[in-house]
């Protein structure tokens, strides 16, 4: 009796369902489910699995377990905090990113990041500052080493731009796309770009000594750019030593005609030059206390 009684209410339910979900349809979809809950389960372990078994083999071949770790900011909050937990959109691009990338100056190193910008000059002096959001000039603040760089400065046909610094000797750069100026005042309104260069040891990677070169042509303009890095010390001290110069003309196009009214078509003559100069020393008297002396000089 009590099979009937339930066989009865299947065929009750069944008849209240719509007509295109059959009794055969609806027991196949019971016994379906725990098939798939447990498929969705496999696959949210699977990554952890992957995980514990790089490990697993790493400890097998006598390697320390790989660790995972998060790019960490200072800029966004002031104090080391992982990308993932700041508030508001941050970027951190470090120097591994600009040699893969063979960025060569400011816009190529922000070409890649949605809503900022590097602008450009009219005066045809070159890159001005960094745009976030719609946002420019002396309202994104740019630091560098932890200190504000001098404000943008346009008088007519004059422009005092902020990019001195070379790419080349940069150890990381952080992006903050939102209002900082809780933390820096009225000049974070669009928000913080920070440059920081590169401390002697990332030139050595634990060797003694350290001897780089690197030349740059860009066709465009004529210009050629020739950078030197030297570093050395110990365990104690270190210092390093980056010099970098550049020197161009006009950028070129087809025309010939160099009349000097509105008629002209060649480019007008203008040489371009500009260097650097970056010298660190760092002391660590003990682990975990360090001193840094760094001296730049730019002349663009």
């Amino acid at each position: 009796m009590r099979h009937q009684h339930r066989a009865r209410a299947v065929r009750g339910f069944a008849r209240t369902m719509p007509a295109v979900i059959t009794l055969p349809t609806l027991l196949a979809l019971v016994l379906a489910a725990p098939a798939a809950a447990g498929a969705q389960q496999n696959a949210a372990a699977q990554p952890a699995a992957e995980q514990a078994a790089a490990q697993s083999g790493a400890a097998e071949n006598g390697d320390e377990p790989l660790t995972f770790l998060d790019s960490v900011t200072v800029t966004a909050t002031l104090a080391p905090a992982p990308v993932m937990e700041t508030p508001g959109t941050v970027t951190v691009i470090d120097s591994q990113t600009i040699q893969e990338r063979m960025i060569t100056d400011f816009a190529d190193l922000v070409k890649y990041e949605p809503g900022v910008y590097v602008e450009n000059s009219v005066t045809r002096l070159g890159l001005n500052g960094f745009n976030i959001r719609g946002i420019g000039g002396n309202r994104v603040m740019t630091q560098v080493d932890g200190f504000q760089m001098s404000e943008q400065f346009d008088f007519g046909p004059f422009n005092v731009h902020q990019f001195g610094i070379d790419v080349d000797a940069l150890q990381s750069v952080e992006i903050v796309r939102s209002a900082n100026s809780a933390l820096y005042g009225s000049d974070a309104l669009g928000g913080v770009v920070s440059l920081f260069t590169k401390d002697p040891e990332d030139w050595l990677r634990g060797n003694r000594f350290h001897v780089g070169a690197k030349t740059v042509w860009d066709g465009r303009a004529n210009d050629a750019i020739g950078k030197v890095a030297v570093a050395g010390g110990g365990d104690r001290i270190q210092a390093s030593l980056f010099v970098s110069g550049n020197r161009g003309s006009e950028i070129r196009n087809q025309g010939t005609i160099e009349t000097t009214d509105d008629s002209r078509t060649a480019p007008n003559p203008q040489n371009v030059r500009g260097s650097q100069v970056l010298a660190k020393l760092v002391f660590t008297p003990t682990p975990g206390n360090m001193w840094r002396a760094a001296a730049e000089m730019y002349d663009t």
